[in-house]
Parts: structure tokens; C-alpha cells; sequence
């Protein structure tokens, strides 16, 4: 237990000596000083942390120790390490159970750079990936080994001693969901006084992101009538937000009614409904184009005036305007009426 507890002291000692580690940072808060390559930032540390603190630290900065997946990205780690001073600098590479060595962040990769005969796991006890650095005589800087993961198997004085390792920690430049493809599972309901939920995907340079790891999903304006819209903000990486609108219609009026009351006039009625901006009310002479009247949400009844002879056609919907954006329902049947 006395030992844990400092090894967390060094750990937290030596963080707070370069910067607070306390809270982690956003991917777009990379350090200024770090190496960009292809859209990936690299920065060497020499802390002298055991395997854990470094792959701790990198993620509490953001990022995550350095993961290496092909020949020309392994030049630029094998530089930073080279110019950086140290024995070793741990990567993010570890056995599992099964002694298969993976990277921390999931990728797949068939790339290695192994030094001969390494990985090794000696002793039984070894299994957490380094890059050798400028100092390391007997090895070829930028070439893989495995070491246990504090080191203290180790003589502390010799090349491979806790105080001889340090880290590179890895960083993606922020990407801007403003760029993806992004779809509703449906962009059109109809109010029944629940809220809508329409699924989200999102996808990116072909690649299907994940909702809560790569992006995360509010709803607003989802219960009534209008417009509602899902806002796509994303997580780690990922930057930007995008909304994506969605309509949900007001439902068919009820009770719907027109007839000639007196010479040269329609008088048409509705049943009053809830949640909605106002009426569009079209009447026509049949044979003849529409003439629309928009009415308040108030109004339950409209009368047209010195109509000519002849028979006319009468309909109404609700509408309800939000966000800038107006969602019409469904328009009540035709009502034909004959005016004399």
C-alpha cells in the first residue's frame, strides 16, 4: 500500500512540476509545442512515470499515449524520441491475457517495429510497449521493446531503470461534425402528446461515429406542433454542433362544417384546437384556383361574403410556426357547397 500510495505522489508531483492534470482537457486544446502529422499531434515527456501514469496523464491531457500504425508515422515518434533524451518512451501498446499486443485505443494495425526478439514478455512479467531512444547504445533507436510496467524489476542505474522512461502522448486534430453526413431515422410526425425521438446517424470519411462516444444527441421542441430539431453535438475529437429539423404536424381539425347560410355566402366552422399558430382556410369556385385565408388560433368560424352563384369547395388545416419554420396538418375533407 506505502508503495502505491507514492508512486500516485511522484505521479502527482512530477505533472504539477509542467502543468495542473487535475481536469481533463478538450481534443482542441493540444499543446502548442506538439509535432503535427497528418492531422495527428505528437509530444515527448520525460517524466519517468511507469507505463499507467503516462497512458493517465496523456488522457487526462486530452489525448492518449502514442499509437503507431505504419512505417512513416514511426519516423516521426522515433524522431521526438531521438531528439527527447531518454533511454525508452512508452507507447501505447500492451499484452493481453491471451499475449496478443493491441493498442490502448482499439485500432487495428498489421504495422510492428519490434526489435529482434522482442517482444519477449521476460520473466513472465513484461508486456507494456516502449520505443528506444538516442541513448540506448546496444538498441536501434525507434525500435519496439516490452518492459514491465514500473520498471522496478530493473536496476535503477542501467538503461532500463524507472527514471530512464518517458512518454509520447498522441493527440487528433479536432474534426467538425459540420463535415458529416448526418440523417434523421424520420423528419415528419404527427402530435399525439408525447415527445418524438428520431434516431440519429452521423457518419464521417465513410465511417459510422457512435452515439455518446463520438457525438451525443438533445431534442428540442419534439412534443408539439412545429418544428423540432435534434442537436448533434460532438464528444473527444469530434467538434461542432448541427442541428437537424424534424416536423411534427398538427392533427385534422374536427367537427369541420361549411354551408350557404344566405344568399351569396359560406359560413364554414371548426372545432377549436390547442397548441397551434393559427388556421389556412382555401375556398374555391369549382373550376377555379384556391383562395386562401389565414386565421388566429382563436378564431373557430369564417364567413365569405358576395360570393357568386355556383358551387364552391371548402377546406381547412391547423398550423403551428416554430423555430422560423412552419408545419401545416393534414386538410380537412372537402366540404362542397351550393350558394344561390
Amino acid at each position: 500500500m506505502k508503495k502505491k500510495i507514492f508512486t500516485k505522489l511522484m505521479f502527482l508531483v512530477s505533472a504539477l512540476i509542467i502543468g495542473s492534470v487535475s481536469t481533463p482537457v478538450s481534443a482542441a486544446s493540444i499543446p502548442s509545442d506538439a509535432r503535427l502529422w497528418k492531422g495527428h499531434h505528437y509530444k515527448a515527456y520525460n517524466l519517468g512515470f511507469t507505463f499507467n501514469e503516462a497512458k493517465e496523464y496523456c488522457e487526462l491531457q486530452g489525448g492518449h499515449l502514442a499509437t503507431i500504425t505504419s512505417a512513416s508515422e514511426n519516423a516521426i515518434v522515433t524522431e521526438l524520441a531521438d531528439k527527447a533524451g531518454r533511454n525508452n518512451y512508452w507507447i501505447g501498446i500492451h499484452r493481453d491475457a491471451q499475449g496478443n499486443y493491441n493498442w490502448i485505443t482499439g485500432e487495428k494495425s498489421s504495422y510492428s517495429n519490434w526489435n529482434r526478439e522482442e517482444p519477449n514478455n521476460y520473466l513472465n512479467n513484461q508486456g507494456y510497449g516502449h520505443i528506444f531512444g538516442n541513448n540506448f547504445a546496444i538498441f536501434e533507436v525507434g525500435k519496439w521493446g516490452d518492459m514491465t510496467e514500473d520498471c522496478n524489476s530493473w536496476d535503477h542505474e542501467s538503461h532500463w531503470g524507472r527514471g530512464n522512461f518517458g512518454f509520447i502522448c498522441e493527440w487528433e486534430s479536432p474534426v467538425s461534425l459540420k463535415k458529416a453526413k448526418i440523417s434523421l431515422s424520420r423528419t415528419s410526425y404527427t402530435f399525439s402528446g408525447k415527445e418524438v425521438r428520431p434516431s440519429v446517424r452521423v457518419q464521417l470519411n465513410g465511417k459510422a461515429l457512435v452515439k455518446n462516444k463520438d457525438y451525443k444527441v438533445t431534442y428540442i421542441a419534439n412534443k408539439f406542433p412545429g418544428y423540432g430539431y435534434a442537436k448533434i453535438q460532438g464528444i473527444g475529437k469530434y467538434t461542432g454542433t448541427v442541428k437537424k429539423y424534424f416536423q411534427v404536424m398538427p392533427t385534422q381539425l374536427k367537427n369541420f362544417s361549411a354551408r350557404c347560410d344566405k344568399r351569396g355566402q359560406i359560413t364554414a366552422k371548426w372545432q377549436k384546437m390547442k397548441y397551434i399558430t393559427g388556421y389556412q382556410l382555401q375556398y374555391k369556385k369549382t373550376g377555379e384556383s384556391w383562395k386562401t385565408v389565414k386565421l388566429t388560433s382563436n378564431t373557430t368560424a369564417k364567413t365569405f361574403k358576395a360570393l357568386r352563384k355556383g358551387k364552391y369547395e371548402v377546406r381547412v388545416r391547423a398550423y403551428a410556426t416554430t423555430s422560423g419554420r412552419t408545419a401545416y396538418g393534414r386538410w380537412s375533407p372537402i366540404k362542397t357547397v351550393s350558394v344561390k
